[in-house]
């Protein structure tokens, strides 16, 4: 390699050039400045050696042909009238040095000119398809850019909606504790304020039993002061207040300032800040101890009040691995207690304690009929599990029989079998997986559940689409809301754009497993949605679960399962639910009869011919016409939007017939199995089909569905999301006085009768609150043991196991031919000797 210090060519030398010449020449072209150009025509041996040495010198090396080409232009005048572009001018010069002629030939031969012209085209060309490229990557950046703008503002947008509907919320919810807080106070004051003073002593003596303590006083500037506490004890009327806002979901430390404020702004002649409210810390024990002695007092009045017999309903669930058990008598919530485990024994425990606590406090009020809140009353027991049924409705006839025996009670409950209910819901549950279980081959198994394949494949597409799913998913390049609007403006037809507005408007139900048909009800709207998710999917693709659904999409199997599965909803769950739980059919347990009937007849025709499921005026509950009316209320077929999601299980996707008539079958079949194994009893031939007149009575008086419990369960799941810091006892308190309308109750009571509810509520409550921490105590100590019988358990199997194996290690395995001659000739040497 050439270096700086060494010296140019002598051919080149001879020109005038030497290094320093060269780097000022070289880089005043690079600027476009005049350089030292030849006065004469340079020999092609100067140019060989100039080019060798620019080439591999040190300082031009790196320069790059369009920079050595700019040189050779400034020094040569005869390039100059070529009217080269560099890069051309170095390539003509590199050309030239490599050929075996002896002198330059700047135009000696047309044909040559004509090749350097098709040169130069081809390089502008390139240089012209180069600067196109670039202006398209420029292009496609910037639509990108924008297209993240818009995405940008359209996330925004939604946002800021969501914020302002969310103020909206919060105002009108203000808005409405104000005016409740307000007419509250009016009342208030009207029933002290407006009375005399003879009047108001009277009221106060029986409210306080106290002479000394004043109501009212009016001052000359008509400012009033209300004195909001007897002695040391707050007011019945502030208590009532007070337990109404608690329950209305208030927290207890934002009480006291929002009705000072109240009065400030709207009642400006009760001067607040004077008057004495209970702090955070008192309203806190008002919600868990008080509140809970007045749901027991009115609980005790109901049950003693002209009742001959009883209807138990009872439920659990588990939350944060935590037994939650309900029940509920005649429609009253008896108790929605922690449990240490979810069995038989332990949920009749518990309602034993509830009805022996009530009771209790219905001897103290001296009210009549105490002892008939007992298990002798109970004539029926509704549940939504049959092994656990069967087990807790033994325990009751037993419970039963002890208390008649105990208490003397000769009712109509104890003349009579107990009458056993299973959830109408419950039961149209176990159908549904029946069904999928006998129309599909393969359950996805995961743990100790075994999910089917239409169900993963709705739970996925929801994940995915709904409205809850996870945010990362669901938000590609472009979200599915935008592609939408993308294809509803392109649509080309009229019918695509509406199918593309309904798509828009869909809504997917929340998915928490397969609880009352939800995921039925959305297998039908993934069929409708599954040609826009599919184009969408087709696009824009990129994680796991986005690639998942896109192939189950394409699956005819699958397909064909949410098909059939969406048909079945369509004919049979979605009437169900409405008979089992509708307030304008109004039906009993006993009504139920000709309905399962009517669909096990149903079932029967659908084994054998499963076409009649693509029948859309088909009735599978004729006894019921109003299910089958124009109704929206009682037909969900006629609402507007279902007409038009119905009918794509009816007109669309045709070639997956003849699988989803084979899955309806085979479905039925098994169906109808699990329809004559839970509903026997209700069927022709079964004990309540034509039952005695007592127990038609008892028929007629209990709802199809254990929805009470449902619903209190799922209260007080909200109310552990919404408020979390609460014990169980407090959401209980609250779940009670809001289903059993405890303070409406309350109002109704003359004021003697509200002075002693409230006066035994605050006199209990540290008894409430240490038979509450003995609960929990003994709930986690039972817990405990359960823990160690467990583990105790296995470690007798892990024992066992050993010693099975030290067995297996001590023996002879014979595992070929010889060994086995072996071993008989030792016995029969042994036989010998014997």
């Amino acid at each position: 390699m050439v270096d700086e210090v060494m010296d140019v060519p002598h051919e080149v030398k001879a020109e005038g050039y030497t290094i320093e010449e060269i780097k000022k020449a070289f880089t005043a072209a690079q600027q476009d400045q005049p350089t030292l150009a030849f006065t004469k025509k340079p020999s092609l041996e100067f140019y060989k050696k100039l080019h060798w040495f620019l080439r591999n010198w040190s300082f031009t090396r790196d320069a790059g042909k369009t920079a050595i080409g700019k040189f050779y232009l400034a020094i040569d005048p005869y390039l100059q009238q070529r009217k080269f572009l560099p890069h051309n001018a170095y390539r003509f010069i590199s050309q030239q040095t490599l050929s075996d002629q002896r002198h330059l030939q700047y135009d000696s031969k047309r044909s040559s000119e004509s090749a350097d012209d098709v040169e130069i085209c081809k390089q502008q060309i390139e240089d012209m398809g180069e600067k196109l490229l670039k202006s398209q990557k420029e292009t496609i950046q910037m639509r990108q850019a924008l297209s993240d703008i818009e995405n940008k503002m359209q996330t925004l947008k939604v946002s800021y909606e969501k914020k302002l509907q969310n103020a909206y919320k919060e105002n009108n919810t203000l808005s409405k504790e104000c005016l409740t807080l307000e007419y509250e106070l009016q009342n208030f004051l009207d029933q002290h304020a407006s009375e005399n003073i003879t009047e108001l002593s009277d009221e106060i003596n029986i409210l306080s039993r106290d002479n000394e303590v004043k109501g009212i006083e009016h001052t000359a500037d008509l400012d009033i002061h209300y004195h909001t506490k007897t002695g040391k004890i707050y007011s019945v009327a502030l208590r009532k207040l007070y337990y109404r806002l608690l329950v209305s979901g208030m927290a207890p430390s934002k009480i006291a300032p929002t009705i000072k404020t109240i009065l400030n702004h709207f009642l400006p002649n009760i001067n607040g800040s004077k008057i004495s409210l209970p702090k955070a810390s008192c309203a806190q024990y008002m919600r868990r101890e008080e509140l809970k002695t007045v749901n027991d007092i009115h609980k005790a009045t109901k049950l003693t009040e002209n009742v001959t017999h009883m209807h138990l309903n009872s439920d659990g669930t588990t939350l944060k691995q935590h037994k939650i058990g309900a029940a509920t008598i005649n429609g009253l919530v008896l108790s929605v207690n922690e449990l240490s485990n979810s069995s038989a024994e332990q949920i009749a425990n518990d309602i034993s304690k509830e009805l022996e606590h009530l009771r209790r406090t219905a001897e103290i009020l001296e009210l009549p009929n105490a002892k008939s809140i007992n298990w002798s009353l109970v004539a029926s027991a509704t549940s939504d599990s049959a092994s656990t049924q069967k087990k807790f409705n033994e325990i009751v006839k037993k419970l039963r029989e002890e208390d008649a025996e105990r208490f003397g009670q000769a009712s109509l409950a104890t003349s009579q079998e107990l009458v056993s209910n299973f959830c109408a819901m419950h039961l149209g549950v176990n159908l549904r997986k029946a069904f999928l279980q006998g129309s599909e081959s393969e359950i996805v198994s995961e743990t100790s559940r075994q999910y089917s394949q239409t169900d993963t494949t709705v739970h996925e597409f929801c994940k995915l689409f709904g409205i809850r799913g996870v945010p990362e998913y669901g938000v590609g390049a472009v979200s599915f809301p935008n592609f939408l609007a993308i294809a509803i403006k392109s649509a080309k037809l009229i019918e695509e754009s509406n199918y593309y507005q309904l798509c828009q408007s869909m809504t997917l139900e929340r998915q928490v497993g397969s609880r009352y048909f939800v995921t039925a009800s959305n297998a039908v709207k993934v069929v409708f949605l599954r040609k826009a998710a599919f184009e969408y999917l087709n696009e824009f693709r990129k994680n796991t679960l986005e690639k998942d659904v896109y192939q189950k999409l394409q699956d005819s199997n699958a397909m064909a399962g949410l098909k059939a599965d969406g048909l079945m909803f369509l004919h049979i769950y979605a009437d169900l639910v409405t008979l089992a739980k509708s307030q304008e059919f109004k039906k009993s347990a006993l009504d139920m009869n000709i309905h399962y009937l009517e669909l096990n007849g149903f079932l029967e025709h659908l084994e054998e011919n499963p076409s009649i499921a693509f029948n859309p005026n088909i009735q599978v509950f004729p006894s019921e016409s109003r299910l089958y009316n124009e109704c929206v209320q009682q037909n969900h077929r006629m609402k507007p939007k279902n007409k038009l999601i119905y009918s794509y299980l009816f007109t669309q996707d045709k070639e997956w017939d003849q699988l989803v008539e084979d899955k309806l079958s085979k479905g039925a079949a098994t169906m109808r199995l699990k329809l004559k194994s839970y509903a026997k009893d209700y069927l022709p031939g079964g004990k309540y089909w034509d039952p005695p007149e007592e127990v038609k009575t008892v028929l007629k008086e209990i709802k199809p569905s254990n929805d009470i419990c449902e619903s209190i369960l799922g209260l007080n799941d909200w109310l552990e999301n919404s408020m979390p810091s609460i014990s169980q006892l407090t959401k209980r308190n609250l779940i009670e006085a809001k289903k059993n309308d405890t303070l409406s109750w309350l109002d109704t009571q003359s004021r003697d009768e509200q002075y002693r509810t409230i006066s035994l509520a605050v006199k209990e409550k540290v008894a409430v609150k240490e038979n509450y921490k003995q609960h929990k105590k003994v709930i986690e100590e039972e817990r405990q043991k359960a823990m160690m019988k467990m583990m105790q358990r296995q470690s007798e199997q892990a024992e066992k196991l050993r010693e099975l194996k030290a067995d297996l290690s001590g023996m002879l395995v014979i595992n070929n031919v010889k060994l086995l001659d072996k071993v008989l000739l030792g016995i029969e040497r042994d036989e010998h000797l014997n």
